[in-house]
């Protein structure tokens, strides 16, 4: 499927997506990689990477979150420099033409979603997330492998970035006092209003003065593994107050399931979202950022 601008759709599919049936035919195809992008939260207790031995799709590399990132920061996942991108993903054995598929575990593709808008950010015109990630592809029956594996190294190069769809905190600091963009939190509504505790040890609680709560599980239609319709992500919006003609800045926990809203309203053909990559983690962990628990 072709990366390319569209006009919003809120009736029929969604761009950027490929089904398992279509995966499955095509593996091992010339300049087509997959990508298993398994990633857990610190308090699950479990490593994507090992998950990923354990069971995935044939021939997917891994993509560590926490390893293809800024390593000068304490932040966490933070977006690398486009130096070590390039030499990551060129360690991958992607090249810059090659046909990239995310999937993760299937709870909401969230992590997919991330390194989606991670080749977003970075250039990369081809990328696309697997409908309903390993847990429909073991629904249908396909095969998985153990173990790891290896392509042989690429030289990869970034001809052009979207530093549009990243935000860092002074974009935040700025809108606080503007409220020109609507800054969307999806978080659980607990975390948002400071009742729930952070997962993340030292982060204040509460939200971002003037930002809007859209946990990001609602965005799952019928609880199930595969995306929801446009319609449905629509509604939801809609009930939520969130207009996605308008500017929106997605934020959460650390950037990850920030990129549900961004992964949606781009496969509907809106350029209107941007992620703050640093979210709640750095917000909540500087001295000199306001707080709200205000429930509205």
């Amino acid at each position: 499927m072709i990366n390319e601008k569209i006009q919003p759709d809120i009736g029929g599919k969604l761009d950027f997506v490929e089904e398992c049936s279509w995966v499955d035919n095509h593996i091992g195809g010339e300049s087509f990689v997959l990508l298993d992008c398994r990633y857990f939260l610190p308090t699950e207790g479990k490593k994507g990477i090992k998950e990923y031995k354990k069971e995935h799709i044939p021939t997917a590399s891994f993509f560590d979150i926490d390893s293809i990132c800024d390593p000068d920061t304490d932040l966490p996942h933070m977006l690398p420099t486009i130096e070590f991108f390039s030499e990551q993903i060129g360690l991958l054995g992607i090249k810059n033409g090659d046909y990239v598929i995310c999937y993760d575990g299937g709870n909401g593709s969230m992590a997919a979603m991330r390194v989606f808008w991670m080749f977003q950010v970075f250039g990369h015109k081809s990328v696309s997330i697997l409908n309903g990630g390993l847990a429909e592809w073991k629904k249908m029956k396909y095969q998985t492998v153990s173990g790891e594996e290896k392509r042989e190294r690429e030289k990869y190069k970034i001809e052009k970035l979207n530093l549009n769809i990243v935000k860092n905190i002074d974009d935040i600091f700025r809108n606080i006092e503007t409220r020109e963009v609507q800054l969307v939190d999806a978080r659980s509504q607990g975390r948002f209003y400071g009742k729930e505790p952070e997962p993340r040890s030292g982060i204040k609680q509460g939200h971002m003065p003037g930002s809007i709560n859209l946990p990001f599980a609602k965005l799952y239609e019928n609880n199930s593994a595969k995306l929801s319709s446009p319609s449905y992500i629509m509604s939801v919006l809609n009930k939520g107050g969130i207009d996605p003609k308008k500017p929106i800045i997605s934020s959460c926990g650390s950037g990850v399931t920030a990129a549900v809203l961004f992964f949606y309203l781009k496969a509907m053909g809106y350029d209107t979202v941007s992620i703050y990559d640093g979210s709640w983690t750095e917000w909540g962990s500087r001295p000199d950022t306001k707080i709200s628990t205000e429930v509205k």
